[in-house]
C-alpha cells in the first residue's frame, strides 16, 4: 500500500507529464530513446572516414616534391643548429660561473657567521 506522500508524488508527476505532453515538444515528452546501435554505427563510420582521410593526406605529403629539402633550407638548418649549440655552451658556462659565485658567497657568509658566533661566545664568557 502506498503512503500518502507517494500518492501526492505520483499525482504531481502525472500532472507534470500531462502539461509537457500538451506543449508538443518531442524533447519534453517521453519519446523512446534513439537506437544505440545506430548511433554507434554512425560514429564508427565517421571515425573510419576520418582515418582514411588522414591516411590519404599523410601519403600525399610524403610523396610530394618537398621530400628532399632545398640546399638553402639545409644550410639554414645547419646555421641554426650551430647557433643553438653555441648559445647552449654559453649558457652552461654562465650557469657554472653563477654556481661558483653562489658557493663562494655561501662560504664567506658561513665564515662570517662562525666568526661572529665565536666573538659573541668569548664576549659572554
Amino acid at each position: 500500500m502506498a503512503s500518502n506522500g507517494e500518492d501526492d508524488l505520483n499525482d504531481f508527476l502525472k500532472h507534470e507529464e500531462e502539461k509537457f505532453s500538451q506543449l508538443g515538444d518531442p524533447a519534453l515528452t517521453s519519446s523512446p530513446p534513439p537506437d544505440i546501435q545506430e548511433i554507434i554505427t554512425q560514429r564508427d563510420e565517421r571515425e573510419r572516414a576520418i582515418e582514411m582521410t588522414s591516411t590519404a593526406l599523410s601519403q600525399d605529403t610524403s610523396d610530394s616534391m618537398f621530400s628532399v629539402e632545398p640546399e638553402c633550407i639545409q644550410a639554414w638548418r645547419r646555421d641554426k643548429e650551430e647557433m643553438l649549440d653555441q648559445k647552449e655552451a654559453e649558457l652552461s658556462e654562465k650557469m657554472r660561473k653563477w654556481r661558483e659565485a653562489v658557493q663562494q658567497e655561501f662560504r664567506d657568509w658561513y665564515d662570517h657567521l662562525l666568526f661572529t658566533m665565536c666573538m659573541l661566545f668569548y664576549v659572554c664568557v
